[in-house]
């Protein structure tokens, strides 16, 4: 009985707690377009850093008069719909239009009249420079070109353009000195022959390789359903050996903070690494393997190429280590990382008066979100990004004062007090009587 009457005091303390902008360490001000209506707000870095809940469950916006508002957050990056698979395109060479090679031959003839011919050579055989590719099939946009070739000689590292047109008269570019390369340190090998653009959407496009060509024997497009330009959030981080000389490096993640791209920012130039990534929930679990991936920096023709982000598999895991497999040069004690994460739109009614303020850091904190729906009535995918957009200031971080609780006291209805002090008085007539019955069985047991 006692036990019972326990838990249902402290039920009815924490349903009695209002949620309090008080109860957030981090504040940010928040403003909106202008007044009322619906807004939306890009979620900037500090949020995923500082946020204290996975799913970012203790995010909480606040007006004048210190009262919650209703918001709502749009799919999480890794539930978003799964892009088509690459394509494979067809492709045709194109000539370079070279002058014609003929041969003048001169004969003298018994008579003694010269006679002249000229005899056309049969074209070389050399490596085409330019290539079409039709894409007039495409229901969706090109955000990038993988081009395949026969077997190239190694430390091949070239580039190329790539321009697109809907009629094959008018020409755009799409991307211009892009890397292309197959290398190799030691036993490392390193491809990239992966050209990453901003989505376009062309009828046909033409490779023009910029120095040495390759012979072209397949290319593969990746598409694309959402036409808006990505837009990236970024964060660097060093990890540490996990012990001197090791190949292990190890660090931690904000428990809100899901990267979707990594990127190893290698500290040596003309230098290539592979490596093995692992990842675990908790210190106790076992590693567990995510992917694997190569990244290089090379100096060349007076410029530096970087390897690009790496994509990453949907995770929650906060504990991560990366194992250097193959490495162009000698182990350093730290590897500096770059993370890369589509933010959230959070979608949120302006309700009552200025200045509101978007609150988060509450390891407590219960999930207060509403479905796009719900906010935006015949929600279709994309809607949130028509609303007005919302900006926020500088983030501020403080503790929960622990005096703030008791303040609340005068917050709290009467019926409520009531009810808190009849089962006080409960708990406590209740440990009276347990006092009472074992002093009377302490007595009994000595007489």
């Amino acid at each position: 009985m006692r036990s019972l009457l326990v838990l249902l005091l402290l039920a009815v303390m924490q349903n009695t707690q209002a949620d309090s902008i008080d109860d957030y360490r981090q504040l940010m001000p928040l403003v909106p377009a202008h007044e009322g209506g619906q807004h939306r707000l890009e979620l900037p870095e500090d949020v995923y850093l500082y946020a204290e809940r996975t799913d970012l469950l203790d995010l909480r916006i606040f007006n004048a008069s210190r009262e919650s508002l209703a918001y709502s957050l749009s799919d999480a990056p890794a539930t978003l719909k799964a892009k088509p698979e690459p394509k494979t395109l067809n492709w045709f060479a194109l000539p370079d239009n070279p002058a014609p090679d003929v041969n003048l031959t001169v004969a003298l003839g018994p008579d003694g009249t010269l006679t002249a011919s000229r005899h056309h050579n049969p074209p070389s055989q050399t490596v085409a420079r330019h290539y079409l590719v039709d894409a007039s099939g495409l229901d969706y946009a090109i955000e990038a070109m993988q081009i395949k070739t026969d077997d190239t000689q190694d430390n091949a590292l070239r580039h190329l353009s790539i321009d697109g047109s809907d009629d094959l008269r008018t020409w755009h570019s799409v991307t211009e000195h892009a890397p292309w390369l197959s290398v190799h340190t030691g036993a490392v090998q390193l491809d990239q022959k992966r050209v990453e653009f901003p989505p376009v959407r062309y009828k046909y496009y033409r490779i023009n390789w910029e120095d040495t060509p390759e012979p072209v024997r397949q290319i593969l497009v990746d598409v694309t359903t959402d036409n808006l330009p990505v837009h990236y959030l970024q964060h660097l981080l060093r990890a540490a050996q996990s012990k001197p000389s090791s190949a292990d490096y190890e660090f931690e993640l904000p428990a809100a903070l899901m990267p979707e791209r990594l990127r190893l920012l290698l500290p040596q130039t003309d230098s290539i690494a592979s490596v093995s990534i692992y990842t675990r929930r908790t210190q106790k679990d076992r590693w567990q393997t995510l992917t694997s991936a190569a990244f290089y920096r090379i100096s060349r023709d007076n410029t530096e190429l970087t390897s690009p982000a790496h994509p990453l598999p949907g995770t929650t895991a906060r504990y991560w280590r990366i194992h250097v497999d193959k490495y162009s040069h000698e182990l350093p004690s730290s590897l500096e990382l770059a993370l890369t994460w589509r933010p959230h739109q959070l979608v949120f009614l302006a309700s009552g008066s200025a200045p509101y303020t978007l609150a988060f850091g509450n390891p407590h904190a219960k999930a207060a979100g509403f479905s796009l729906s719900t906010l935006l009535p015949g929600y279709r995918t994309g809607d949130e990004l028509k609303l007005p957009q919302a900006t926020t200031g500088a983030r501020v971080s403080r503790e929960p004062d622990p005096v703030l609780f008791t303040n609340r006291w005068s917050e709290i209805p009467w019926m409520q007090l009531m009810l808190w002090a009849i089962l006080i008085a409960g708990v406590m007539v209740l440990a009276w009587m347990a006092w009472r019955i074992k002093k009377d069985l302490d007595n009994t047991r000595q007489d």
